[in-house]
């Protein structure tokens, strides 16, 4: 199963939310583009962005190759007192489970 997930925090401009962009096999859209290898570094989230010689952070080309070729397929909103790094599990929908809205 893929499942790749950026969270955004953006303070009081986001209502003291944090945004999370899910793009995951499980959803008919989502799904690692054809031709798109995974690579080891994509568990290293530090592996993730490079410096140039500027002191210039910018994404690997192998994030800049998932962020332009998927398709966002779920978004989560984490609000207090559930803190995103104690979210219970992966974002996004799950090719094991089902959920039904109340």
């Amino acid at each position: 199963m893929w499942l790749d997930s950026e969270a955004w925090y953006l303070g009081s401009r986001g209502h003291d939310l944090t945004y999370v962009f899910t793009n995951t096999s499980a959803s008919p859209v989502g799904g690692l583009p054809e031709g798109l290898e995974p690579v080891p570094e994509w568990e290293d989230q530090e592996a993730a962005i490079q410096t140039d010689s500027n002191c210039e952070c910018t994404f690997k080309p192998w994030v800049a190759a998932i962020r332009t070729t998927t398709q966002i397929d779920t978004v989560t909103v984490v609000s207090s007192p559930l803190q995103l790094e104690r979210w219970p599990g992966a974002f996004g929908p799950h090719d094991d489970e089902v959920r039904q809205l109340p």
